[in-house]
């Protein structure tokens, strides 16, 4: 069982991600809002903290400020939004969320297009795990 983990250790960090992103739009759902800008955010922030993490930030000031830039196009974009209700809503949030998509696969040198972006530094440098074939060890670097 532990070699399935570490075989697919990257597989399984971008399902529990994507999930978390499933969950937040589950959350919209629940509150009676079909919208789906939180995946736009989710985009802008993650774009912006994998670059910021390659330009050599610190990942506690790559967090807060991918989290202050996603929350400031939120507040750019909410005065239009609030207007909406229903299937206008869903519309304009997918239509942002097109649009979001549509810059990041056309923006070679900030979102690497449609290849992604390589070479983003692991956030977890004070900790090495390694799994071996009965146990989990984990220990700081």
């Amino acid at each position: 069982m532990i070699e399935f983990f570490t075989a697919n250790a990257p597989l399984l960090r971008n399902i529990s991600v994507l999930a978390l992103l499933g969950y937040s739009v589950h959350i919209a759902l629940r509150a009676g809002v079909f919208s789906f800008a939180t995946i736009g955010f989710f985009a802008i922030s993650g774009y912006l903290s994998a670059n910021l993490l390659q330009a050599g930030w610190a990942w506690p000031l790559v967090f807060v400020f991918a989290v202050l830039i996603g929350l400031i196009v939120a507040l750019l974009i909410s005065p239009v939004l609030t207007r909406l209700r229903h299937l206008y809503l869903a519309m304009a949030t997918l239509a942002f969320t097109l649009f979001i998509q549509s810059v990041a696969m056309s923006w070679d040198t900030y979102t690497g297009g449609a290849q992604g972006l390589f070479g983003v530094p692991r956030v977890c440098r004070w900790v090495s795990c390694s799994l071996s074939s009965r146990s989990l060890s984990c220990s700081p670097v």
